[in-house]
């Protein structure tokens, strides 16, 4: 009873009952709508022009589609009325018709609809009706990178070598058309200070043409996009070429030797630390023993890592002057065993005679006799083995200045142990 009460009540309202009237009428016309009428026409903007399918059928033909204009159309769909107002642009396919392309280049083609409704909608205009597409063939092309280097300012005593990229090449793929216009490609630094050691800066990589401009191609594709470029500044030095000696007589007198270098320094670059830090280049070792009368040495000149050879100098001779010098040889009768190991009993078995041959002034030799040489084995040079082997013999000439023995002397010598007291 409480319940018929309230709706008597409420139907006495006018503002519920037109509510009420509203919707009723809003019902019945979508009704009628639907069923007198049930098409309808909607214009949809944006809808954009799918190029995958059809660039799959190109690419059997060795070619691509590049680029695209208009990428979007204006159309107008007419279709069952809940269909059509659901729609959204992606849901509408306009691709253009390639059927009839087989060479490169920018062609004008007639844009379609592909129905994939299922009947429930169809394009009833569509706004352009064509596109421009740019038609190539892709390719790949490999090229060296090159350094513009700018505003670098160097003190006195420094150098700038060529500069190192890395990577030292890129590659492009892109549109045949595109990729013929490059012809290199390099990496532009401005450094803008002066310099005394090497730096390494990353630039990026840019694409130019015989004519040296700048190649603007969205449609060219680069495994790198930036290079970095180590600008190397060295320090220059001049410093002093040298040699040593080995082998050398027991009390030469180094000062009597003459001998020259055809040349004495040349100038080398490298990193600043390390340059200043560097005082001079052995160029190697004269051995005594085979330096003879007319001897004449060739030396490479080696640098360490990461040093130039500014002068270019590969080579250093070395000129002995034996103007009065002659050789001459001895015969001698002994031979001395120094530092023998304790507990050993030493012994040259046999003969101790040996020839040699000595190099020296001509007016020294021609006093000198063999009491004047010395023969010796030294068993503190290395290990010593029981039993017999074949020891170096030094030979030299202590009380007669710049003379010195030419050759490899060698002599047999015998070691044992010595017996325990209570065996003797």
């Amino acid at each position: 009873m409480k319940l018929k009460n309230f709706f008597q009540r409420l139907l006495h309202f006018d503002l519920f009952l037109k509510l009420i009237s509203l919707a009723v009428a809003f019902f019945v016309w979508v009704v009628v709508a639907t069923a007198v009428d049930p098409s309808f026409r909607r214009d949809i903007s944006g809808v954009p022009i799918d190029i995958n399918l059809q660039s799959n059928t190109l690419s059997r033909l060795g070619m691509s589609v590049i680029s695209l204009d208009p990428q979007t159309v204006r159309v107008r769909v007419n279709g069952t009325r809940y269909v059509v107002g659901e729609l959204s642009p992606e849901d509408i396919r306009i691709e253009p018709d390639l059927s009839a392309v087989n060479t490169a280049g920018t062609q004008t083609l007639p844009l379609r609809w592909v129905d994939e409704s299922g009947g429930e909608y169809t394009v009833e205009l569509m706004t352009p009706q064509s596109a421009s597409v740019r038609i190539d063939r892709m390719d790949q092309k490999t090229l060296d990178i090159t350094a513009n280097v700018t505003g670098v300012s160097l003190s006195e005593g420094y150098i700038k070598e060529d500069e190192i990229v890395t990577p030292e090449r890129v590659t492009l793929t892109g549109p045949i058309g595109d990729l013929n216009k490059v012809h290199h490609a390099m990496v532009n630094i401005d450094m803008n200070k002066s310099m005394t050691a090497t730096e390494s800066v990353t630039g990026e990589i840019v694409l130019v043409d015989v004519n040296g401009n700048v190649v603007e191609s969205g449609h060219i594709h680069k495994d790198y996009d930036a290079a970095e470029v180590t600008v190397s500044v060295l320090k220059v030095k001049e410093v002093p070429l040298s040699i040593e000696f080995i082998n050398r007589p027991y009390g030469f007198p180094m000062n009597e030797l003459n001998y020259t270098l055809d040349c004495s320094a040349i100038n080398i670059a490298g990193p600043q630390t390390l340059v200043d830090s560097y005082d001079g280049i052995l160029l190697g070792y004269v051995d005594f023993k085979r330096l003879d009368i007319g001897t004449k040495e060739v030396f490479d000149v080696q640098l360490p890592s990461g040093f130039d050879n500014i002068d270019n100098i590969q080579s250093v001779s070395v000129s002995f002057d034996m103007e009065g010098y002659v050789s001459q040889e001895f015969n001698l009768d002994t031979i001395n065993i120094v530092n023998p190991p304790a507990n050993y009993d030493v012994t040259i078995p046999g003969s101790q005679q040996m020839r040699v041959r000595m190099v020296g002034p001509a007016e020294t030799l021609e006093s000198m006799t063999p009491e004047d040489i010395i023969a010796e084995v030294d068993l503190s040079e290395r290990e010593a083995v029981t039993g017999q082997t074949k020891w170096p013999v030094k030979i030299y000439a202590p009380r007669k200045g710049a003379v010195w023995a030419v050759g490899d002397y060698v002599t047999t010598v015998s070691i044992a142990a010595k017996a325990a007291e209570n065996e003797r």
